[in-house]
């Protein structure tokens, strides 16, 4: 099993740039993402631990890292949202520092009409970020 665990982390690490997207579950990620990443997060080989300076660091190379978060109507920087403090600490704690976020938090709106005019809305936002991450050297 733990050959299959570094063989994941190896192909976590290859990849030139990550994209995440998630819903927001229960303030937080969904249980199967909450899984993979305790996949990936493991003790002197995707992070290490100083205790002298009481630190953790990276041991993946940094690179481009876009997420894509969807909430109903949690807005970022609320103290109820625990999805992204938690990505972003698992993925700075594993190395990968240069993160972007595109975030759509009015996704439950109260008519069709409402939600229509809201995804048409975020959709010139979401293709502005499609655009920077992709033109992002990795």
């Amino acid at each position: 099993m733990w050959a299959r665990v570094l063989a994941e982390i190896e192909r976590f690490d290859s990849a030139d740039k990550i994209l995440l997207s998630s819903p927001m579950w229960n303030y937080s990620v969904p249980y199967k993402l909450k899984h993979y990443l305790d996949l990936l997060m493991q003790p002197l080989v995707t992070f290490g631990y100083n205790p002298e300076t009481m630190e953790h660091f990276g041991m993946l190379r940094n690179r481009p890292v876009q997420f894509i978060l969807t909430r109903s109507s949690v807005p970022p920087g609320d103290f109820r949202d625990f999805q992204l403090p938690y990505l972003k600490f698992a993925f700075d704690c594993m190395g990968l520092r240069d993160v972007s976020l595109l975030t759509a938090w009015r996704t439950t709106q109260p008519t069709a009409e409402l939600r229509e005019q809201y995804v048409a809305n975020f959709e010139d936002e979401a293709r502005e970020a499609a655009r920077l991450f992709a033109t992002k050297p990795s």
